[in-house]
């Protein structure tokens, strides 16, 4: 089972009746912009935990050699989760091919890019069959500290990715 992550975002300002619309408003903004790397972060401590030791690699070419053979031998068509810095390394050793708007790599397992995985992941990259997700509402919570003067608003969402497999992971040691 896959433990539900909650990402949040919050702001602050005074008790005015116009700040406090104002103040609702960046914190769901901000829960749009952040939740994203929150849940990748959390994901790939997980798939990372769940993989077991990544065997040492060399560059990004052996990197994907390793991650789709692994893969091969689970007979799973798959995603590569990988840090955004690994994209342009990707597509420069041509290991990226487009359909459509999803990127694959060379056996056409899905790249899984993201902005989490910078902190997340770092220089290893992780196989895993494909993912679902579920999303719950946003949930709102107001609250006045009129001692402060000062009005909080802090917005979450409760999100679980899961999938079968985390199959292999690898770490990138040029």
């Amino acid at each position: 089972p896959h433990d539900p992550i909650v990402p949040w975002a919050s702001d602050k300002c005074d008790l005015t009746v116009g700040s406090q619309a104002e103040v609702i408003a960046r914190a769901q903004q901000n829960l749009r912009l952040l939740e994203q790397n929150a849940v990748e972060m959390e994901f790939a401590v997980r798939a990372l935990a769940d993989a077991g030791t990544a065997t040492a690699v060399a560059s990004i070419t052996e990197a994907v050699s390793k991650l789709e053979a692994a893969l091969a031998v689970t007979g799973t068509v798959g995603y590569i989760h990988a840090s955004a810095e690994w994209a342009a390394y990707a597509a420069a050793a041509q290991l990226i091919t487009r359909n459509g708007s999803v990127l694959k790599t060379p056996l056409g397992h899905t790249w899984v890019f993201g902005g989490g995985y910078i902190a997340g992941l770092g220089a290893k990259l992780v196989a895993t069959s494909p993912t679902y997700g579920w999303r719950g509402p946003v949930k709102l919570i107001p609250t006045i500290r009129s001692e402060w003067n000062r009005f909080y608003a802090v917005a979450e969402r409760p999100v679980v990715v899961g999938y079968e497999k985390a199959v292999a992971a690898v770490t990138i040691t040029p």
